[in-house]
């Protein structure tokens, strides 16, 4: 698990957005079905917690430090 709870939340947000994008605004369109995709590739990277690129180069985001 490389993704932290913070960084999760948006994430699962973003997939959401970009699957009800795909639906109310793309519709059966080739570019609202590869929305789609997308948006659900986001949702598994989010909710299972991996994120690819902080897993081939290493995680450099960390959270802020007191004020």
């Amino acid at each position: 698990m490389h993704v932290t709870g913070w960084r999760r939340a948006p994430r699962l947000i973003a997939a959401f957005a970009l699957m009800l994008l795909a639906v109310f605004y793309f519709g059966e369109t080739p570019l609202g079905w590869a929305t789609a995709a997308l948006g659900v590739a986001v949702f598994i990277s989010g909710s299972a917690g991996l994120c690819l690129a902080c897993a081939l180069r290493g995680c450099r985001v960390r959270l802020p430090s007191g004020g």
